[in-house]
């Protein structure tokens, strides 16, 4: 019993002292909050407690979903397989003109075809001399800037009617040839073949100072499509088929001037001088068909690429005017209707910014054939059929020419919005 009871004693110790040990610890821990807390949970006096009774799920994304870690990263929220859409688009378009005018028509006719020459050489130094201006130094590839709107209306389950503007890119542009730093009028003009028919030219187009050719154009630019959207079984992969109407209208001016002198010195108060031009307008109206493929790359930035294209009839217009010293004010009118084509490429990348809006960005291809383009519409024949002393007359016949074609590209920015 006496063993037993020293047992006793030392286990009741040892209780004792285990008892005072949690105590302590446990004082400890009330008296220190936990540096850090789980999301989702509260701390009520020291201890961790879930959302709900039985619930340990805490917000956040789930299980590999891609998360910004910059304030400037895309809106993730509609996940990688976001449907591709927009109700409104506005932004700024800059196009360039990559393609040069062709050849105009020249007096010069081959006998056995019957065809008429085409030339870009509007002027030479001296009789047949030097060439002074051509067509093509002119710089049509300079980017001018307009304005594009897109509008969507939801008609169905992923099909919409959409509403589409862009132009008021106007390019304007010229070059000057001059002989005036060195004292003598040897400029000599495609209208009288460079000084040869009649010989030494005309008073008003030759043995002049300077000659100055100019261009200007604006376009527009407005359809409406019918868009059927699809996604593909992989999701990330989405596009659409579309059709509808488009008008695009493309004016053109081009100009030739000459100064010279009546005597063919420097006594500027009694110039001679020439000013023609060309204006050509385009009006096409047609159908079109095409559609778009998106890719979503991540949660928020998509890339694709549109393309459509369509036959158009071109309504197309050739004016000319003539004012100068021989003639006082001349003009003609000539119209034709052809079969025209246009063909349009679109590449994109869009960057969602949040819920409502995104940036885009976008490579534009525009072609368009069968045109009336100024530049080679400008009509040189027939002005050797001359009056008395060198004198133009404006009894010659309208000429039109409808084979021309234009290039655009450019880039274009802006934002789309979601209501």
């Amino acid at each position: 019993m006496t063993m037993l009871s020293g047992r006793m004693h030392w286990l009741t110790v040892g209780l004792a002292l285990l008892v005072s040990a949690q105590g302590l610890t446990t004082k400890q821990l009330l008296a220190q909050p936990p540096t850090m807390m789980p999301p989702g949970g509260a701390m009520q006096s020291g201890i961790f407690m879930p959302d709900a009774p039985m619930s340990m799920s805490f917000p956040g994304p789930a299980p590999g979903e891609f998360v910004s870690g910059s304030p400037l990263g895309p809106y993730t929220e509609g996940g990688g397989d976001a449907q591709r859409w927009f109700d409104f688009y506005a932004g700024t378009i800059g196009l360039a003109r990559t393609s040069n005018f062709g050849g105009f028509q020249t007096g010069l006719r081959d006998p056995v075809t019957g065809v008429f020459a085409r030339s870009q050489v509007v002027s030479t130094d001296g009789i047949s001399g030097p060439v002074m201006l051509r067509t093509d130094q002119l710089s049509l590839d300079r980017v001018r800037y307009g304005l594009e709107l897109i509008a969507a209306l939801q008609t169905g389950p992923g099909s919409n009617v959409e509403a589409r503007y862009f132009g008021l890119n106007n390019w304007n542009t010229s070059y000057t040839a001059s002989t005036v730093a060195r004292g003598t009028p040897d400029l000599f003009s495609i209208f009288s073949n460079y000084g040869n028919m009649p010989p030494n030219g005309f008073d008003d187009t030759d043995m002049s100072f300077t000659h100055t050719i100019s261009y200007n154009s604006e376009l527009h630019n407005g359809e409406v499509n019918y868009r059927r959207r699809w996604i593909s079984p992989f999701r990330s992969i989405q596009g659409s088929w579309l059709m509808g109407i488009r008008y695009f209208d493309l004016d053109e001016r081009f100009g030739f001037s000459a100064v010279g002198s009546n005597n063919n010195t420097f006594l500027f108060d009694q110039l001679r001088y020439f000013d023609y031009d060309t204006v050509t307008r385009n009006e096409l109206t047609g159908f079109q068909t095409g559609g778009d493929v998106w890719i979503n790359i991540c949660p928020g930035v998509l890339i694709g690429v549109e393309s459509k294209a369509g036959i158009f009839g071109n309504h197309a217009e050739v004016e000319s005017q003539v004012v100068s010293n021989s003639i006082p004010g001349a003009s003609e009118f000539i119209q034709d209707g052809r079969t025209a084509y246009l063909g349009e490429l679109v590449a994109s990348i869009v960057y969602r910014l949040n819920y409502s809006w995104s940036a885009k960005v976008s490579y534009n291809l525009l072609y368009i054939d069968n045109l009336a383009l100024a530049g080679e519409n400008m009509n040189t024949r027939d002005f050797g059929n001359a009056l008395g002393g060198g004198n133009f007359t404006a009894n010659r016949f309208p000429i039109i020419d409808v084979d021309g074609e234009a290039l655009y590209q450019g880039f274009s920015i802006g934002g789309e919005y979601v209501f």
